[in-house]
């Protein structure tokens, strides 16, 4: 038997035949997408409804990396938005796992949960895309007494408010690294991916490759970022 959707282009299709499913695992990755992208003359094959079970997870963990929650900023830190043009006008503050936390806070954390009909979703700081945020946060840090005792490479749990220790690393390494930048920086890194808008039926046509175009010039994706 052979499955595929009607105008799907025959090189898409898979056998699936008991004796004939032994296929390498990138040609079955290749078909199934394939057969769930949309085309310019018909929509991706669906089932004709979300699939909630089956619902991606907005928020990305890394399975047994060690988390270390960030205290919340206080309250009443008013910065007029007229000092942010001005120079030398903003004091920097100094790094710690404050200051850490506050920039987080206002740069890619969680600002609301709205619900309705029973569905709660979130809101974040950063431009999103189809609510399901493909932008990450990364921090590499130094040394630092109440995060790690060594230098290290981070992602920001948004959900929790809390870095996931991906990786650390010697601290001449990270002297070497930072050696031009002023005293107390630290680094940043974002990752994106162009995801088309999940306005389709199906959980599968909200995901793209990076490598391709998953629009038409009309509804052109862009980098949240």
């Amino acid at each position: 038997m052979v499955v595929m959707e009607a105008n799907t282009p025959p090189e898409s299709t898979l056998n699936t035949d008991g004796d004939e499913l032994d296929l390498p695992a990138e040609q079955v990755v290749v078909a199934y997408h394939e057969r769930t992208k949309h085309y310019y003359h018909r929509y991706a094959a669906s089932l004709g409804y979300l699939d909630w079970a089956k619902q991606p997870d907005p928020f990305r963990r890394y399975d047994g990396a060690p988390l270390v929650r960030l205290p919340l900023p206080e309250e009443g830190r008013a910065l007029p938005f007229w000092q942010l043009y001005v120079a030398d006008n903003v004091v920097p503050a100094p790094l710690s796992v404050d200051s850490i936390s506050l920039f987080l806070r206002y740069a890619l954390s969680l600002t609301a949960w709205k619900q309705f009909a029973g569905a709660t979703w979130p809101l974040r700081a950063n431009p999103s895309s189809g609510n399901l945020h493909p932008t990450e946060g990364y921090l590499l840090l130094p040394s630092l007494d109440t995060i790690h005792n060594r230098p290290g490479v981070y992602h920001y749990a948004s959900k929790e408010h809390g870095l996931e220790l991906r990786a650390d690393f010697d601290p001449l390494v990270w002297t070497a690294m930072t050696a031009e930048f002023p005293e107390g920086s630290f680094l940043v890194g974002l990752s994106s991916i162009l995801w088309r808008p999940c306005n389709s039926p199906n959980w599968p046509a909200c995901r793209c490759g990076s490598s391709r175009s998953c629009h038409s010039g009309r509804d052109g994706a862009r980098p949240a970022a």
